[in-house]
């Protein structure tokens, strides 16, 4: 049996906007994919805080859902839609899942979409609102049933509740812009075309400072300055992902310009200041690009051992 918003409006006799509040205790977002206005999405546990309705049992048993994600309370920057997905009930919250949905922007949003992604990842923390509806199956028992001589076989009934309103405010913890990053043990330097050039050869490891955040984000290039303000090269993290907890290993190849004997004797003896800056040529992903447009990150590198 399917009602409308309205239809169970009216059945029950009050307003079914039961919805109080969105938590996400994981949530995994993936960019490698080829289609930048996609992107899978997944959460092993949603926990959704439904209004309390005293003398009412209303156990759900399953859940879905669409959304806008609004930033600044007013800008729809992308949406996603999830399917049925098994739910649980503990007293008036909601314990379920999506194991795969896409979030989805447009080209039009793009921008938007990357004021998101960069509120995630520069910050410490990040609001935005989840506005939308979810459709719930819910088994409920006749009210009053307790009382009948039914004992634990009280009759019950599901009844699929479809454009339950949702409109919460969601925070997330953040990558505070990766300043976190660092190199584990010495770095390899190798010269090349010659000597005109020579690639740096690092692991890198951060410590996420975000307790629900994983982030695929694939290759990611990064501009390098000296901390003498000297244009080094690039430097390409090679299939980073984020997650949460210590232990974030990536390896990172910096590739030198060239022609600077400088440059590289710094790097072998004493070792130097790297400043790694995005650019709109982060990531081959163009919403994702425009977030790390806005990373700056200062990483200590230690004197390099030549290969």
């Amino acid at each position: 049996m399917t009602e409308t918003y309205e239809q169970s409006k009216s059945r029950w006799g009050f307003d079914v906007n039961l919805v109080r509040k969105v938590n996400y205790e994981d949530l995994e977002f993936d960019f490698t994919g080829p289609n930048h206005f996609l992107t899978p999405v997944t959460s092993t546990k949603v926990a959704i805080e439904l209004i309390p309705l005293p003398g009412f049992h209303y156990p759900v048993v399953q859940a879905r859902g669409k959304a806008n994600i609004v930033i600044n309370k007013s800008t729809p920057a992308a949406s996603v839609d999830t399917a049925w997905e098994p739910a649980s009930m503990k007293g008036s919250n909601v314990q379920t899942t999506f194991t795969r949905t896409d979030m989805a922007t447009t080209e039009e949003k793009l921008a938007d979409y990357s004021t998101f992604l960069s509120g995630l990842i520069l910050n410490t923390s990040y609001t935005y609102d989840l506005i939308g509806t979810t459709d719930v199956i819910t088994r409920l028992s006749i009210p009053g049933a307790y009382m009948l001589p039914y004992g634990d076989s009280a009759p019950t009934k599901d009844i699929t509740i479809s454009g339950i309103g949702v409109s919460t405010t969601i925070t997330l913890g953040g990558f505070e812009g990766f300043k976190a990053l660092e190199v584990v043990g010495l770095p390899t330097l190798q010269k090349t075309g010659g000597g005109s050039g020579f690639t740096l050869t690092l692991n890198l490891n951060i410590k996420s400072p975000s307790p629900q955040l994983t982030m695929r984000f694939g290759d990611v290039t990064f501009q390098v300055v000296n901390a003498a303000g000297v244009a080094v090269g690039t430097i390409l993290l090679r299939d980073w992902t984020v997650r949460p907890g210590d232990d974030n290993p990536v390896t990172a190849v910096l590739t030198g310009d060239g022609g600077s004997a400088e440059i590289v004797s710094t790097l072998t003896t004493a070792g130097d200041k790297l400043t790694l800056s995005g650019f709109k040529g982060s990531s081959k992903n163009l919403g994702l690009a425009g977030a790390l447009a806005g990373v700056k990150i200062d990483l200590s590198i230690p004197a390099a051992k030549e290969a």
